[in-house]
């Protein structure tokens, strides 16, 4: 993912915020599940090339500095070479972009729980600007009261 992704939410907006979490959470979802590809496949990819190393190791090992060639020092034969560090650099690479894929995504998450919440309050009045300052917010509610005891 290259592009940067708004999470704040404008409560003056939620209509839009609401219509823009749909799309939001479609991208980030696409954008997780591409990770996760790219990481299966660059796992593929060092499995090829620790099976193609393993062969080429037991085919002749004193090329590879292997003097006896146990499962222990082929493998270690294996991790020395740059081939295999390229491709486990390249799953690292990929390990790291699906965690930050889904740390976005919880952020979408817990910006969806937000908006949710936002709406609660509005339908509470929340927002709503009265004017009237604490003493006579008192003052009206006392009245309220009165008059549904009376």
């Amino acid at each position: 993912m290259t592009q940067r992704i708004r999470i704040e939410i404008d409560p003056m907006k939620l209509d839009e915020e609401c219509l823009y979490q749909v799309s939001l959470r479609c991208q980030i979802g696409q954008d997780v599940a591409q990770h996760q590809l790219a990481l299966d496949e660059a796992r593929s990819t060092r499995d090829v090339i620790v099976a193609e190393l393993d062969r080429s190791i037991r085919a002749d090992p004193e090329e590879y500095g292997v003097k006896k060639p146990t499962e222990t020092s082929i493998s270690n034969a294996i991790k020395e070479t740059e081939e295999y560090q390229q491709t486990d650099r390249e799953v690292n690479e990929s390990k790291y972009q699906l965690a930050m894929a889904k740390a976005v995504e919880e952020a979408v998450i817990d910006r969806k729980r937000s908006l949710t919440l936002l709406v609660e309050l509005l339908q509470l009045d929340y927002f709503s600007e009265t004017g009237l300052n604490m003493e006579e917010k008192r003052e009206v509610r006392t009245r309220s009261v009165k008059r549904r005891i009376e």
